[in-house]
């Protein structure tokens, strides 16, 4: 890649198709990405856009709640 990035290398690394990784780099550079200034990739540049659709009904904080419970083993300890 002209980035300075060697796909194949990123491929093996991440196991992440080259498909996926042009795309985010493309996603990147869109968002202000410049490898020439700059060649981290912070999270802002690819995080995921929102999602349509209905929004969640419970909050944060009880979703967290959920996950948390579900992470402890049967006899209830972390």
């Amino acid at each position: 890649m002209t980035q300075g990035f060697d796909i194949q290398r990123v491929e093996a690394i991440t196991g992440m198709s080259s498909w996926t990784i042009k795309r985010w780099v493309k996603k990147a550079k869109e968002r202000g990405f410049n490898p020439e200034i700059d060649q981290r990739i912070l999270t802002e540049y690819v995080e995921d856009d929102p999602r349509p659709g209905r929004p969640k009904e419970i909050t944060q904080s009880t979703e967290d709640s959920i996950v948390s419970s579900i992470r402890k083993d049967h006899a209830g300890h972390s």
